[in-house]
């Protein structure tokens, strides 16, 4: 696994802008850094990581990645319109979280 500098900092510059984008729109400041730090997650596995060992399974990383990136981006945005309590925030980011994470991991695990 590698990591393209250049593409992690532009996906720290978009976690930034997130983070913006939530603080200004709720002003919560607890679930704007769970907003950004959430979205840094999934965009530094999307944009900035590489496997050039199994580029099958890379490629499959990514686009899980991505579509749970796009997911919980529109979740954050229902969240904060709806003003939802920080408990349902917390569950449903770390509910959703884990399952990234058990995928991404069996993903990874194959090596093809």
């Amino acid at each position: 696994m590698k990591i393209n500098f250049f593409l992690l900092f532009i996906s720290i510059a978009m976690c930034g802008l997130i983070f913006f984008g939530f603080y200004k729109w709720d002003d919560d400041l607890w679930l704007s850094i769970l907003s950004a730090s959430i979205s840094l997650i999934f965009l530094v596995t999307t944009l900035a990581m590489e496997f050039p060992d199994a580029p099958r399974s890379g490629t499959m990383v990514k686009v899980t990645s991505g579509i749970f990136f796009f997911v919980f981006l529109v979740l954050n945005i229902l969240f904060s319109v709806f003003n939802a309590s920080e408990t349902s925030y917390v569950l449903t980011n770390g509910i959703g979280l884990c399952i990234w994470a058990s995928s991404v991991y069996g993903i990874a695990k194959t090596k093809q």
